[in-house]
């Protein structure tokens, strides 16, 4: 569905910054919902999140939106046998969740969804 205030971007999350930087411009929000389905977790869901937080950072960005995981700054919970299966992507997020509240000054958002469908 295509809306005249939104434009999607599409990011290869292994490229450098600089790379990506290029193809934010004059933009509101940066809506993170990048899933690496278990392939490239590390350069996916933990460090292309935090690449797209320093570039809203760098490129004056107003708002950050992170598809995020249940309970994913809460480890405690992840031992739960439902969530089992997602025990690696939930590093991951709690890392990049992480990132997002205590390194950056972004006014940012994080969903933390439970079971997604296609």
């Amino acid at each position: 569905m295509k809306h005249k205030n939104i434009t999607a971007i599409n990011f290869d999350l292994h490229d450098d910054i600089e790379t990506l930087s290029q193809k934010v411009e004059d933009i509101d929000a940066i809506y993170f919902v990048a899933g690496s389905r278990n392939k490239d977790l590390l350069q996916t869901d933990a460090f292309g999140a935090v690449k797209s937080m320093n570039i809203a950072e760098s490129n004056g960005v107003s708002r950050y939106i992170m598809l995020s995981s249940a309970y994913s700054l809460e480890p405690n919970k992840w031992h739960n046998p439902a969530m089992a299966d997602l025990m690696n992507y939930n590093i991951a997020k709690f890392f990049a969740d992480n990132y997002l509240v205590k390194q950056t000054k972004l006014n940012y958002t994080i969903l933390q969804a439970t079971a997604l469908v296609e």
